[in-house]
């Protein structure tokens, strides 16, 4: 949320100096000049009080566009989420280029209470109007989330199989790839959920869930029979430890030295595990860190 507040403020001052070249600004535009300053101090009270209340629920101009957008931040600074709520609902159905930004907190409180009515609402006309924003993946995943909560697992699949398909490099890949596995743990399908769960953490290593992911992948392979488990393929492993060693997953690359010495033994990959071995041990922290 951090980053999301400090591009919403790049884009205010983007959209303000841009104003100001085009024209004398009026009162209006300095007293969002100035509030904006403020904020950047840590003002907040203050830079609520410059902005002053609304003048109308409906911003039509570009001004009342941001001004409205930066009370809406502000009052969420200042009084929390629920407080700011119809102040980003405004800008929301008011003001279209930052509409999605908007859209972002209102699905995050709306998730927040399970609200898939809401979620829905926001889904459709962001699709719709914009579909390269920054933001729909992330709100797509927060419905997908939502689904799978309230037992709409089916809706949930096909929302989370639209986020890999049309975002596949977006930050919300990994949470969709971890919904993904828990949606086929429900259905009963363990051994694509360890492989999915699997896949994520090889392929996001320093993502947050990843230490969860191999966990559950190992728990769902070691409840079934040696026959049923999937087959190591040596190569991907000895390129997936690299990337492990790298973000210091040290449980799980101890794990996969002791699958693999036996699997390259005698081929002319055991002389790259070794070197992976040693390149480990000269990071002098396998073990210390889970």
């Amino acid at each position: 949320m951090r980053s999301i507040s400090h591009l919403s403020v790049s884009l205010l001052l983007c959209f303000q100096l841009a104003g100001m070249a085009q024209g004398a600004p009026s009162s209006e535009p300095a007293r969002l000049q100035q509030a904006l300053a403020l904020m950047q101090q840590g003002k907040t009270a203050a830079a609520l009080k410059v902005i002053g209340p609304p003048e109308s629920t409906t911003p039509i101009t570009p001004t009342q566009g941001r001004t409205a957008f930066l009370r809406a931040i502000l009052m969420k600074k200042h009084h929390g989420t629920a407080a700011a709520l119809d102040a980003f609902d405004a800008v929301w159905r008011t003001y279209p280029p930052l509409a999605d930004y908007a859209a972002k907190t209102l699905a995050e409180a709306a998730a927040t209470r399970h609200d898939l009515a809401m979620l829905q609402e926001l889904v459709r006309p962001l699709t719709q109007g914009y579909p390269y924003s920054l933001h729909l993946p992330s709100i797509l995943l927060l419905l997908a989330q939502t689904q799978y909560h309230l037992g709409h697992h089916q809706q949930a699949r096909v929302t989370v199989a639209h986020i890999l398909q049309t975002y596949p490099s977006h930050p919300s890949a990994p949470g969709a790839f971890f919904l993904r596995a828990q949606l086929e743990e429900k259905a009963g399908h363990m051994v694509k959920a360890a492989i999915t769960f699997k896949h994520l953490g090889d392929t996001y290593p320093q993502h947050e869930r990843a230490a969860a992911a191999f966990k559950r992948s190992r728990q769902f392979l070691q409840r079934l029979a040696a026959k049923q488990r999937p087959q190591i393929d040596p190569e991907h492993e000895l390129d997936t430890l690299g990337r492990l060693i790298q973000a210091r997953r040290w449980t799980e690359v101890q794990q996969r030295f002791k699958e693999l010495a036996p699997l390259v033994q005698d081929n002319p990959q055991h002389p790259r595990l070794l070197l992976l071995q040693a390149k480990a041990l000269s990071a002098n922290a396998v073990g210390h860190k889970p």
